[in-house]
């Protein structure tokens, strides 16, 4: 897909801007005295090309995706400040074990996953993979640094296996390492080609395709078929300029939904389905900002870092962009997006179609969503910090003294958010 199909796939947006010009040049061939002359008929003909401006546009939003999943946001009557009764059944904190082996150093460029009643967390710039119980109770490191068969000199990224449970830790340098579900025992390992410099995020896509991104590659996504031993398919989603940008999307492209797996766009927040069988992306939703969108083909091409950040800051109170995180059920579809130099969360109720915009809930704390295990949400707080995101009126009494035990030299502590 490179970006000139990119752009040309916002067809309702780019059908939108046509009608509005139809409206500006089909009243040159009317005479103009006559029109005057009436008033009335004036008044009668300027409606009728407005409504069919209006139906124009309709019908572009409509052919866009035939599974009509783009989702209006109007961000001048959205519910902003919700009460967090009104998205969660049950907030609550778990402080993580401190002692001199468990403590995460940073909460930036953090990967979490559960698995057997778990927490992974992986801390990128500290290069280790942190074990805990569902308590937040330390269970150990995983940490294989070296140069020997098994070992790595850094590592970016990691996931266990939905399909056989094996753990996997990717280097930025393309080596995927495996291991037995506990890490202890390293089973095998695979590169790919040298002409891959650099690959940032993966997903196990089924049980012989994994998909790599490169934030830094003319190809943005890589097929890689382990059983081929070989990159089967690729492709370039979006242009190069933009990894330089504040319109990159932050963290990782990815989530899954069930069996599927999904792929988003950072700087518009369209959402695209993963096809396993041709290795295309299938678009799925589309939060339609309407006036807000980001347009990708208003950016100019191939200008300077320096210019980009400029020009994000003249933009940033009239666009909504920066789509960092996309989580998915079967009842929410949950997005953080930037607007107004705010970190705002959009829920999606699929049920009854309701849409709230959260940056601070009714009592008074911020919202942080990172990761996500079926219903439940997850964010990683250092107790300096805390806050701003956790108070006696969201957590229990009994719940918030755990917080009121933490010093500056405990680790940092997890927030848990149960959805209704």
């Amino acid at each position: 897909m490179s970006y000139a199909n990119t752009a040309n796939s916002f067809k309702p947006l780019i059908m939108c801007s046509k009608a509005k010009k139809l409206r500006v040049a089909i009243p040159k061939i009317i005479n103009l005295k006559t029109l005057f002359m009436n008033k009335k008929i004036y008044s009668l003909i300027a409606t009728l090309f407005t409504i069919l401006s209006l139906i124009s546009c309709t019908h572009g939003a409509r052919d866009f995706d035939k599974g009509g999943n783009i989702i209006g946001v109007d961000l001048d009557t959205i519910q902003f400040q919700p009460s967090i009764n009104d998205l969660f059944e049950k907030v609550e904190i778990i402080p993580l074990e401190t002692n001199k082996e468990s403590i995460i150093e940073s909460a930036s460029r953090l990967k979490h996953q559960v698995y057997n009643d778990r927490h992974y967390i992986l801390a990128v710039k500290q290069n280790k993979l942190f074990v805990f119980d569902r308590k937040g109770n330390f269970v150990k490191t995983i940490e294989k640094i070296g140069n020997g068969p098994g070992e790595y000199r850094m590592i970016y990224d990691f996931e266990i296996s939905r399909f056989d449970g094996k753990l996997h830790l990717m280097t930025p340098y393309g080596r995927m390492l495996i291991y037995d579900s506990a890490g202890e025992k390293f089973i095998e390992s695979f590169h790919l080609p040298d002409s891959i410099r650099a690959v940032h995020q993966f997903k196990i896509l089924n049980e012989d395709i994994y998909v790599f991104n490169s934030d830094s590659e003319n190809s943005d996504l890589y097929f890689y078929s382990k059983s081929k031993n070989e990159v089967v398919s690729s492709l370039s989603v979006m242009p190069n300029f933009l990894t330089a940008t504040p319109f990159k999307y932050a963290r990782t492209p990815f989530y899954y939904y069930k069996d599927s797996l999904r792929y988003f766009m950072g700087y518009d927040g369209t959402v695209f389905n993963i096809n396993p069988e041709n290795f295309s992306l299938d678009k799925r939703y589309f939060l339609d900002f309407g006036k807000r969108n980001f347009i990708l083909k208003d950016l100019p091409l191939n200008e300077s870092v320096v210019y980009y950040y400029e020009y994000y800051k003249s933009i940033a109170n009239k666009i909504a962009t920066g789509f960092a995180i996309y989580f998915e059920t079967d009842k929410y579809l949950i997005s953080r997006y930037k607007y107004k130099n705010n970190l705002n969360y959009i829920f999606y109720n699929k049920t009854n179609k309701k849409l709230m915009s959260v940056y601070k809930v009714k009592e008074d704390v911020q919202l942080g969503l990172s990761f996500i295990e079926r219903d439940t949400l997850y964010y990683f707080v250092p107790v300096e910090f805390a806050h701003l995101y956790v108070n006696d009126k969201i957590v229990s009494a009994g719940n918030f003294d755990k917080l009121q035990k933490l010093t500056s030299d405990s680790n940092m502590f997890m927030i848990k958010y149960v959805l209704k």
